[in-house]
């Protein structure tokens, strides 16, 4: 989920990128909700040292030039349609708020609560307040 955010962004100009985001999101979604409860998950694996490796950065040497060891830690993590929901409502938002201030469309990383602010200055205070009741974000 994250990789292919970060993947998506660095490929796509703003908009477009959070529209592919949003139909990911919902294949996702709509897959996961044909499994029984207990099976709705993916599991994603997140390496450590990948979490601040820009873009085009090289998978076998960092900016150094020397080789990265053949050890690499690797953590497993799930995904669960609710966590899947969240991203999806977070990413709707933003292209909520991009369709009525277009400069804004070049954001990301923001918190619930950022975008939560952005919502009401923009008076998408529906979207604002399912935000905040899936985020816990207090109003």
């Amino acid at each position: 989920k994250q990789w292919y955010q970060r993947r998506v962004r660095g490929e796509l100009p703003g908009l477009e990128s959070l529209q592919q985001q949003l139909h990911c999101y919902l294949s996702a979604i709509s897959c996961l909700q044909l499994l029984r409860a207990q099976d709705a998950w993916i599991l994603e694996p997140m390496q450590f040292s990948d979490i601040r490796v820009a873009v085009n950065a090289s998978p076998k040497r960092p900016r150094s030039g020397d080789e990265r060891s053949k050890k690499s830690t690797t953590k497993l993590s799930l995904v669960t349609v609710e966590e899947l929901r969240k991203g999806y409502l977070m990413v709707d938002s933003l292209v909520k708020i991009s369709q009525i201030k277009p400069d804004s469309a070049k954001l990301h990383n923001l918190s619930p609560s950022e975008v939560l602010g952005l919502l009401c200055s923009c008076g998408l205070y529906d979207q604002a307040f399912l935000l905040a009741q899936y985020h816990n974000v207090p109003l």
